[in-house]
């Protein structure tokens, strides 16, 4: 067994800067852009970076993780449901994962690990779900 430190965030480097001198960042070795929306660079909240400093130095175990969210189409990856589909309707120690029925109109809800879930895309062709 061999530990390693890998980045939390593989190819985000967090720094607070001036918009209007954003140059030298954007020449720095290694940067391709900054983060935003279009064109305009957007920065992370002070909240969300407190969030994340506060569970570094917690000294409890923590590692990156796939971004999960309610109303996000999702397939079980492993365990007992493996290859099922469904919609994540909530996000706490376990997700919640509804497989509807469409026919029927009815639905199921089952509680599983958030580690056995992998986020798919809804595919062009009506009704196919891709990974």
């Amino acid at each position: 067994m061999k530990e390693m430190d890998l980045p939390l965030f593989s190819g985000y480097t967090f720094c607070k800067f001036d918009v209007q001198q954003r140059l030298p960042i954007l020449v720095a070795p290694g940067v391709l852009s900054i983060v935003g929306i279009g064109r305009t660079p957007t920065p992370v909240s002070d909240k969300e970076i407190a969030s994340i400093e506060r569970i570094i130095q917690s000294g409890l175990q923590y590692e990156p993780w796939p971004f999960t969210k309610v109303g996000q189409v999702g397939t079980v990856a492993k365990g007992p449901l493996t290859g099922l589909g469904g919609i994540v309707v909530e996000v706490k120690p376990n997700v919640r994962l509804v497989v509807s029925l469409p026919l029927l109109q009815r639905s199921v809800a089952v509680e599983i690990e958030r580690d056995c879930i992998e986020p798919i895309q809804l595919a062009h062709t009506a009704g196919a779900f891709t990974r």
